[in-house]
């Protein structure tokens, strides 16, 4: 779980434990976490392992622009057309993945274990959170971006900066 964090949000994972935890803590470490917390926690202790964890250098807490949806993974904010879309955690982390991968089709299995750490989900989770996305961007946010389901393959995102454009290029004859 510790890497499925670390990778899908950059926000330092801190491990905390006490001293029947060791082992636990290791292996979070080794799968990167920050750092190894030993209660009882003191602010003086994280704060400085929370400040040296942000500057990952990786390009992992960049905006994303896509179409006219803006995503900060820093900050946890997505804004369509300059209003702000709020998103539940895994809805904002599928958003984030597909905007990375943007006009490329992401295979179902490739998501689920992405965004999931597993192989397979047992029910239909994943088409869940597709529609509940697909829904916050064209009814409430009216995107120009849309997720597009190709069967037998997986989902796009699609982003037409023109939807509403007249088929006509001659403004006169569109009375």
């Amino acid at each position: 779980m510790t890497e499925l964090i670390a990778k899908l949000h950059p926000a330092p994972v801190l491990v905390g434990a006490g001293p029947d935890g060791v082992a636990e803590a290791t292996a979070a470490v080794a799968a990167g976490a920050v750092a190894f917390v030993a209660r009882p926690y003191r602010a003086e202790d994280i704060l400085p392992l929370l400040t040296a964890g942000r500057a990952t250098g990786d390009g992992s807490a960049d905006p994303l622009v896509v179409g006219d949806i803006e995503l900060d993974p820093a900050g946890f904010h997505v804004y369509v057309r300059g209003r702000s879309l709020q998103l539940p955690v895994r809805e904002f982390m599928l958003l984030r993945y597909l905007m990375e991968r943007a006009g490329r089709v992401v295979s179902r299995e490739e998501l689920i274990l992405a965004l999931w750490g597993a192989e397979r989900l047992g029910s239909n989770t994943l088409t869940v959170h597709i529609r509940r996305i697909r829904s916050r961007l064209s009814e409430g946010a009216s995107s120009c971006c849309t997720i597009d389901a190709i069967r037998g393959m997986g989902y796009r995102l699609e982003c037409d900066p023109k939807p509403f454009q007249s088929q006509s290029a001659d403004p006169a004859s569109a009375v």
